[in-house]
């Protein structure tokens, strides 16, 4: 495997995944941007992008609001693309059935990393917490003191920020550093044990992959709201439809 390679990927998805961060929301985290770069820095960008859009459509009718926080999709897709697509990665020859084995284990990864989040959640609400006590405390002073606060409220809260910058990363890394050998070793095990035509109608259901998130959006659809994503979705097979009459990506 090549260490360069590697290496680049690894950095752009620990990179991407500050994107879940609220003062750093650029939307560069969704799966299909995330699919594409990591894909390029891998240098399996076409490969990158069709498996981002397949995991796009996945969970594209599912927004983080009111308390509720979408599985963190990227991360996983990042660690699968890693694990499958760098140079020398194990798994099944065929490029189409890789695709589909890393499209199956993306919902695995992406709801065990519900409880990596939960923690950096609960981290960063304990170091709010603290950081108001401390105000509060300020402000308990008389006049004097709720000016203290007044001002040092706005440094104090971009510090808080900033802090969860480098526990963002090193959650990110470490997740990526135990998810990659995972799933070359799961996939190097299935290539081993099962005989080569398992994986032709695996390979098979490439083209009907984008299927599945389809069927979720559907399923909203019933719902009083509309998705504000929507769009996205059209927008994510607009460029499915593109890839495949260009001829990007053959597989399609």
């Amino acid at each position: 495997m090549s260490l360069p390679s590697l290496a680049a990927g690894l950095a752009v998805a620990a990179l991407l995944s500050l994107d879940r961060r609220a003062f750093m929301q650029t939307m560069l985290g969704r799966p299909l941007v995330t699919g594409a770069l990591v894909g390029a820095a891998l240098s399996e960008p076409a490969a990158g992008l069709t498996l981002g859009l397949w995991t796009e459509l996945l969970w594209l009718w599912r927004l983080n609001s009111g308390g509720y926080y979408t599985p963190n999709t990227p991360l996983a897709l990042s660690a699968v693309l890693i694990a499958l697509l760098a140079e020398g990665a194990p798994g099944p020859a065929d490029p189409r059935a890789r695709l589909v084995l890393g499209f199956a284990l993306i919902p695995i990864l992406a709801h065990l990393l519900i409880h990596l989040d939960s923690l950096l959640r609960r981290r960063a609400g304990e170091r709010s917490r603290r950081l108001r006590e401390r105000l509060l405390s300020l402000e308990a002073g008389g006049p004097e003191g709720v000016e203290e606060a007044r001002r040092a409220a706005p440094a104090s809260f971009r510090r808080e920020a900033l802090l969860g910058i480098p526990e963002t990363l090193l959650a990110s890394v470490a997740f990526l550093a135990a998810a990659v050998p995972c799933v070359m070793g799961l996939a190097a095990l299935l290539a081993a044990l099962l005989p080569s035509h398992f994986w032709k109608p695996v390979a098979a259901f490439a083209p009907y992959a984008p299927a599945a998130g389809l069927l979720g959006i559907a399923s909203s659809l019933s719902r009083p709201s509309l998705p504000p994503y929507l769009l996205g979705a059209l927008a994510a097979l607009l460029a499915l439809a593109l890839l495949r009459s260009a001829g990007i990506w053959p597989l399609l």
